[in-house]
């Protein structure tokens, strides 16, 4: 049998010959993934619209407060790029220090910290204007301030994430012969 079924097939059946933990690091790193596609494909909108109360299809002010949010969301991506790379020096010692598999736990929960406090910044921000999301506009310091916040944040453990569940996959296959 060719084609994709037969890859797909092959890919399946050969998840039963993987050591048994394996199947924690497969199941933690799917739902790993699943907060930060969101986080990745909506970042800047969130800003836009959430925190600075644009509209892209607004009018010339709705729109102008969206533009401005979503340049202070890729602000906010550069600063979570420069805490990733600075962050990556540090995974290491910190693996040494208290266990890959703690590193990544705590990365873990970072991230559910970051994006709870994504759905908080949210309703403070729209609770802050009586009119609603629709009729707000511009946003205070302290909002704006919280959502870079977050970005920051979310820089350290993006850098665990590229990095240590494939150290502990290395870790658990390493007897199993396969590899290179």
């Amino acid at each position: 049998m060719d084609g994709p079924g037969a890859v797909l097939v092959n890919l399946l059946t050969s998840l039963r010959h993987l050591p048994p933990a394996m199947h924690s690091v497969l199941v933690v790193m799917a739902l790993t993934w699943l907060s930060w596609f969101p986080f990745f494909l909506f970042d800047t909108d969130w800003m836009g619209r959430e925190v600075y109360h644009g509209d892209p299809k607004g009018t010339i002010a709705e729109v102008d407060l969206y533009d401005q949010g979503v340049r202070e969301g890729a602000f906010g991506l550069l600063l979570n790029s420069v805490v990733l790379g600075i962050s990556s020096f540090l995974i290491e010692p910190m693996c040494k220090w208290m266990g890959a598999r703690l590193v990544w736990a705590v990365s873990n929960f970072v991230v559910f910290v970051c994006m709870a406090g994504t759905a908080i910044i949210s309703l403070i921000s729209v609770h802050d204007y009586s009119g609603g999301i629709e009729h707000a506009m511009g946003a205070s310091e302290g909002i704006k301030v919280a959502s870079l916040v977050v970005f920051v944040l979310l820089g350290f453990p993006l850098a665990i994430t590229y990095s240590v569940p494939f150290a502990v996959t290395a870790e658990l296959t390493a007897d199993s012969g396969g590899g290179q």
